[in-house]
């Protein structure tokens, strides 16, 4: 066989499964960058509800949905940051809880902000921070949520007092042993009173 006919030859083996390498390359990653998309979608859909179960799912996904490309260093960057502060204590006390709450918001919207970038989509941070929509009852069950599990911290670290205001106590039925000590003792006590005062003499001695 001449030169030009192995090659043929080559192309011709070769071309087909070259064609199924790439379009297995390209699938993969059109698989991978809907995954992220999911996660940026999510976490755009709960920023106003971070305690919602897809909201923290969303967020423990991204070390791995974001892992091993250097355009998404920035997003693993911003993650890290909001990671560590979501692992530090909240304060206590409500001055220091808002400030605390107030950081965490802002961390969550650079987060979301670079994720946005990485993905080609332009959102700019005063948008992200305030351009959703939240149900009054979500808002007020997450506050609640909030007030109890700090109310619950503070019970803990022995920072506030369980109040108490006892109106009856309970009814109890004695048992027959119980209510014949009480006549004895009853009888003992109205002995010992008339001990101490005897009834006056009527015959005047």
């Amino acid at each position: 066989m001449t030169t030009p006919e192995i090659l043929t030859l080559i192309a011709i083996v070769i071309g087909p499964i070259a064609a199924v390498q790439i379009q297995k390359y390209l699938e993969h990653r059109k698989f991978r960058l809907e995954r992220k998309l999911l996660v940026f979608k999510t976490l755009m859909a709960t920023r106003g509800l971070v305690l919602a179960p897809d909201h923290v799912q969303a967020l423990n996904l991204i070390d791995i949905e974001f892992y091993g490309d250097r355009k998404y260093r920035r997003v693993l960057a911003a993650w890290r940051l909001y990671l560590d502060h979501l692992a530090t204590d909240e304060p206590v006390d409500d001055a220091g809880w808002d400030r605390w709450n107030e950081r965490r918001r802002d961390l969550l919207v650079d987060l979301i902000y670079e994720m946005g970038v990485s993905l080609k989509y332009n959102f700019d941070r005063v948008q992200l921070m305030r351009a959703f929509y939240s149900p009054k009852g979500h808002s007020q069950m997450e506050q609640e949520q909030n007030a109890l599990r700090r109310g619950l911290v503070e019970l803990l670290a022995g920072s506030r007092a369980l109040p108490m205001d006892v109106r009856s106590f309970p009814e109890m039925e004695l048992t027959p042993d119980q209510q014949a000590a009480n006549r004895i003792l009853l009888a003992l006590a109205e002995q010992e009173q008339r001990r101490l005062n005897p009834p006056p003499d009527r015959n005047g001695g």
